[in-house]
């Protein structure tokens, strides 16, 4: 285990025992709310844009924890046995199997995922690069993710934009970061996310104000992109 798998180990167990993270997340906050409806919103007039499907799509999601999104996408309608999800935890893997059906799930190291070159159709990089601190890492993350990623093939990518300055366990990338990343491919990038440490405050007051936040593209604290490959 070399330093930053150590320290994500860390990190992510620290995380599942805080209750100030559990309540940050709670999916009964109408901030939450609001940010996850906006936030498929714009996926889905991004995805369509791009003219992506999930249907019989080959698919894998780099840092899939319990696999609670491949699971919604299965929901709408991507097929669980062309989809694949890896995490360096294997905890999460293993609580990512037991909650899914048909979806496949491999502990391994995002850096040497266990496929052949051309693989996917879709690689979905969900606040992955994000947790890791490490240039190195995360630039033999994303050569892997070339690697894997077939002809005409897309990554859909979602991270901060912005650095956090209350949370020193995360990073944030630029579009001149996701150029570096990935370089040749077309980014499709669109801001979302409207200064989440406040919308999960609003209470009542969410459906008035929450609107008016993200309507200003300066305040949205996270980038949706789709890159596509260059061939």
């Amino acid at each position: 285990m070399d330093d930053e798998h150590g320290r994500l180990a860390a990190v992510y167990q620290a995380y599942d025992h805080e209750r100030s993270v559990q309540r940050k997340w709670s999916p009964e906050n109408p901030g939450n709310q609001f940010l996850g409806r906006s936030r498929t919103a714009t996926f889905d007039r991004l995805f369509a844009s791009e003219g992506l499907t999930l249907g019989g799509t080959r698919i894998l999601d780099v840092g899939c924890g319990t696999g609670e999104f491949l699971r919604d996408l299965c929901e709408r309608g991507a097929t669980p046995t062309a989809c694949h999800g890896v995490d360096i935890l294997a905890d999460r893997i293993q609580r990512a199997r037991e909650r899914s059906v048909g979806i496949n799930f491999h502990a391994c190291d995002a850096r040497t995922v266990p496929f052949e070159a051309d693989s996917f159709d879709l690689v979905f990089a969900n606040m992955v690069f994000g947790s890791v601190l490490s240039a190195d890492v995360s630039d033999a993350m994303a050569a892997e993710i070339r690697r894997a990623l077939a002809p005409q093939g897309a990554i859909v990518w979602y991270d901060h934009r912005y650095p956090n300055p209350w949370n020193r366990n995360v990073r944030a990338y630029t579009r001149r970061d996701l150029e570096r990343l990935f370089p040749g491919f077309r980014i499709h990038a669109v801001s979302v996310g409207p200064l989440p440490p406040l919308v999960r405050r609003l209470g009542r007051m969410t459906p008035w104000i929450a609107p008016a936040l993200d309507a200003a593209p300066v305040l949205r604290v996270e980038y949706l992109a789709v890159i596509r490959s260059p061939v």
